[in-house]
């Protein structure tokens, strides 16, 4: 390869005298070397002359072939210059890092691959039987079953059916509650509501003897009014099937301060139904049964 530069070089510089000016790019004997670097890259198709060059010195300096170096050789570059390459060559990407593989190798592989799938594979060749069977070996193999007809099937035994299911079914249509419309006022199920609870005694038939309150919990405070207290308050009463049943509806009731033993306090009028029930602080209440006309009429009074 260096002597072959040295002719290339010599040809070069006799076609530069020639030529004059014009050709005295081929005077740079270092762009001479390095461009005849590049064409034994980019011409061979082996890749061998691409792995010899990349293990030589990138831009050795002409100095260091005496063959080339001669008097009126150029100073050598200092290491801040860029290295003297082709710029208008360059190698093809496919012999960058590693070359293509060839046809025969990838049909190798395939190959390879194939063997190897194919010992997975058994193969069972089928042979007919010479040797005859009896009549035991074949009922032993191949064994009649006996067919299960629909009269030899059990009757189907109904599901069982719950106590809840028998109540639904009972009551299609739920209890028949006239209080429904109130029950959006109870809070007992409401987790993230601000609710207030409330303690109700119940005074309620012939002989009232309350024992214990009904506590309710209310929402919409500012909202619900005295009289939607009350609906709700009968509408639990009724929902708990307590006894004695009510008589009327909401007006037929009216709503007390008492005390927390239950003890009414009967100087103080009943709660206005219109009202809201957020305008009271009162935590315990009575509900009483309001007497009828006849029965107002009836009461003595005395004034002093």
């Amino acid at each position: 390869m260096v002597c072959a530069g040295r002719e290339v070089v010599q040809a070069a510089s006799r076609e530069a005298r020639l030529l004059g000016t014009a050709m005295a790019t081929y005077d740079d004997r270092h762009w001479i070397l390095s461009h005849i670097q590049n064409s034994y890259v980019t011409s061979d198709d082996t890749g061998l002359c691409e792995v010899v060059v990349q293990q030589e010195a990138g831009s050795a300096p002409v100095v260091d072939f005496p063959c080339l170096a001669t008097a009126d050789s150029p100073p050598h570059p200092s290491n801040d210059d860029p290295p003297a390459h082709s710029l208008d060559i360059a190698p093809d990407m496919d012999f960058v890092g590693h070359r293509q593989r060839s046809y025969t190798a990838q049909r190798l592989e395939v190959m390879r691959r194939e063997k190897k799938n194919a010992s997975r594979v058994k193969r069972v060749v089928w042979r007919h039987n010479t040797a005859p069977i009896d009549e035991s070996e074949l009922n032993e193999l191949f064994a009649r079953k006996a067919v299960i007809t629909s009269q030899d099937c059990p009757v189907p035994q109904p599901p069982p059916v719950s106590l809840l299911s028998r109540l639904v079914q009972q009551y299609p249509d739920g209890l028949n509650n006239p209080f429904l419309e109130y029950a959006k006022f109870d809070g007992t199920t409401h987790t993230n509501v601000l609710t207030r609870r409330i303690s109700i005694y119940l005074l309620i038939g012939d002989n009232p003897a309350p024992n214990y309150p009904m506590v309710v919990s209310v929402i919409n405070c500012h909202q619900a009014r005295v009289l939607d207290l009350i609906g709700l308050i009968c509408w639990l009463y009724t929902k708990e099937n307590r006894q004695p049943p009510l008589r009327g509806g909401v007006d037929h009731y009216a709503l007390h301060i008492a005390e927390e033993d239950g003890q009414v306090d009967w100087d103080f009028q009943a709660l206005r139904p219109r009202d809201v029930v957020e305008k009271f602080g009162f935590n315990v209440l009575a509900l009483v049964e309001r007497k009828t006309d006849r029965e107002a009429s009836q009461d003595i009074v005395v004034t002093l």
